[in-house]
């Protein structure tokens, strides 16, 4: 029965240490900073060019997931719209994969 106390007890800790460093990244990490380089990086391997105008917002529940704003890419090398998004949201469930 300690055996089993003491499981519980570093499970819960750990659950509670991965929850705070969650809500770590969050607080700290802006993923608009990253907008430029993202955009270097599509124009770099596909000749076409990104443009990003709204904002990059991350979300941790009930899925891990990126809602990104208006969003347009354009044809290869040219400046003219090959498609555009007014927002996109792509998520993964997690609990599923560890069932």
């Amino acid at each position: 029965m300690k055996l089993l106390k003491w499981f519980l007890i570093a499970v819960g800790g750990l659950v509670i240490l991965f929850a705070g460093v969650l809500a770590f990244i969050v607080a700290t990490f802006d993923p608009n900073q990253y907008k430029g380089q993202i955009a270097d990086l599509v124009k770099d391997k596909t000749q076409r060019t990104l443009t990003i105008e709204g904002d990059i917002r991350l979300s941790l529940f009930p899925t891990l997931g990126v809602q990104l704003g208006k969003t347009r890419l354009s044809e290869f090398r040219s400046d003219q719209d090959f498609a555009g998004l007014e927002q996109m949201r792509v998520s993964l469930a997690l609990l599923p994969m560890l069932s």
